[in-house]
């Protein structure tokens, strides 16, 4: 994943509840410094993720610090900030935008694919971590091998080897007809 698709990925892992603003903050400031990604951020992008940086660099859980240095950033600061940074994104990139048609797509496609022939006894929704795990992924990338790499992983870990017996190329099979769509 290139750091820009890093950084998409962090503010939708939040979004998601998958970070908590410790967690969040010192990911953040491990995929975008040192090296600011100048070159694969637009510059409206780069103004962006500069203006939460300048929260999450200040942010402390320690009360007194806060008292103490009226700088540092609180949790609620950093939640706001981190939301406000995902609204502008929303309106500027195509990558973060979230699609219905995209997630019915995805949604379809899997279902149909039916990876471990269960479909025809389980839940219509048997297979949905999975697939907003891969809705999750299609949100920070559309590079095929990546996303197949991500479909691999996802069924292999929810459903195990015995039970998920797909190969990679059948995946990239899977990802290019998302991709397609």
């Amino acid at each position: 994943m290139t750091k820009r698709e890093q950084l998409y990925y962090l503010l939708v892992a939040f979004k998601r509840g998958k970070y908590d603003i410790p967690t969040f903050c010192r990911a953040y400031e491990g995929v975008f410094y040192p090296d600011v990604p100048r070159d694969e951020l637009t510059t409206s992008e780069l103004a962006v993720f500069e203006a939460l940086g300048e929260v999450v660099d200040w942010f402390s859980p320690y009360e007194e610090d806060l008292k103490a240095y009226p700088g540092f950033r609180t949790a609620e600061q950093v939640e706001t900030a981190i939301q406000k940074a995902s609204s502008d994104l929303g309106k500027q990139s195509r990558i973060w935008e979230v699609d219905g048609r995209v997630e019915m797509s995805v949604r379809e496609i899997i279902d149909q694919w039916d990876p471990i022939d269960l479909l025809s006894i389980a839940p219509g929704d048997e297979y949905h971590s999975e697939i907003e795990e891969v809705e999750e992924l299609l949100r920070v990338t559309r590079d095929c091998e990546t996303i197949a790499d991500g479909i691999f992983t996802v069924f292999l870990t929810a459903f195990g080897e015995d039970v998920f017996r797909k190969t990679r190329q059948d995946c990239i099979e899977i990802a290019k007809r998302i991709l397609s769509d």
